[in-house]
């Protein structure tokens, strides 16, 4: 930004060393303009009987031309005025186009503020659920630059939510993990690229709906998901140790990759016996043996 302030005065230096050169070029010109010389005989004594001339006069006329130098300079002056107009002009583009920026980082900025201030919001839940929707469309806008921000963010809400441990929980939790666990596949890449990974370590997730969430990858180490439902949820790569998975509903849940999962753990979740979850490859963390499904049926279901 320095360089670019001082840009006036490069041109300003510039303009003033093309002007002494012009000045001097000018002077050269008019000194040593190039000279043109023409002859002219005219007859002086005429012999009308024999019709001829006998004697003439010659008359030269020395030209000095200096107009054509003068339209030379005032083309070439025009042409370097024009230069340096252009240059002052791309100039002020470039800084109007650096203070826009700095002024839309700016307001971006407050938006985030504004939306974690509001998040924070320990006495009205009508106050949160606006802090994470305006966290959600500013994540949105500006994938690139606030998504991991407003995801690390809301992870941490998740793991301490302002009224202690709820059950069930308040709906500012259940909205915070429906943008944590329905982000778009381009979101997830974006997060393996940053080396990104939800932190839902201890999280309390009583009864939250995590119906077709996808979770892979997540920390959800000693969460409570007593009543939670993972009906269809994608848990690949997940780490689930000393996780609570007496869940309400696992059924047709992908596992595969998932790690420190044990078969106690899995045997207190409840899925319909025609729709089991996904365990291929599955091993159990404590004993390196294919984990079973031997996990217990809803209560509306016959056994």
């Amino acid at each position: 930004m320095t360089r670019i302030k001082m840009l006036p005065s490069y041109i300003a230096i510039v303009m003033v060393v093309l002007s002494i050169v012009l000045s001097y070029a000018s002077w050269g010109f008019m000194r040593d303009g190039a000279q043109t010389s023409e002859s002219v005989q005219t007859c002086e004594s005429y012999d009308a009987t024999t019709q001829t001339c006998e004697s003439y006069v010659t008359t030269v006329t020395t030209t000095q031309t200096y107009e054509s130098y003068g339209a030379t300079l005032r083309n070439i002056a025009v042409l370097l005025g024009g230069v340096a107009a252009l240059a002052f002009a791309i100039w002020r583009s470039v800084v109007a186009q650096k203070q826009l920026d700095v002024a839309q980082r700016g307001l971006l900025n407050d938006r985030y503020q504004k939306g974690a201030e509001m998040l924070g919001n320990n006495s009205s839940l009508a106050v949160r659920l606006g802090g994470i929707n305006a966290l959600r469309n500013l994540a949105g806008e500006h994938p690139k630059q606030y998504h991991i921000q407003v995801m690390t963010l809301l992870c941490a809400f998740v793991r301490h939510p302002p009224s202690g441990e709820e059950i069930p929980p308040d709906d500012d939790t259940q909205a915070a993990m429906d943008m944590i666990g329905y982000r778009q596949p381009v979101l997830i890449k974006l997060e393996e690229e940053d080396g990104f990974v939800p932190n839902l370590s201890r999280a309390l997730l009583y009864s939250v709906n995590l119906t077709g969430a996808n979770l892979s990858g997540a920390n959800l180490t000693g969460a409570k998901l007593s009543g939670a439902n993972l009906t269809g949820a994608v848990l690949s790569s997940t780490n689930l140790t000393d996780a609570f998975l007496s869940v309400e509903y696992l059924r047709y849940a992908t596992l595969p990759g998932v790690q420190g999962l044990k078969q106690s753990q899995l045997n207190q979740a409840v899925a319909e016996s025609r729709y089991p979850p996904k365990l291929e490859g599955v091993l159990d963390a404590e004993t390196g043996e294919q984990l079973e499904w031997r996990g217990g049926v809803p209560n509306d279901e016959p056994r």
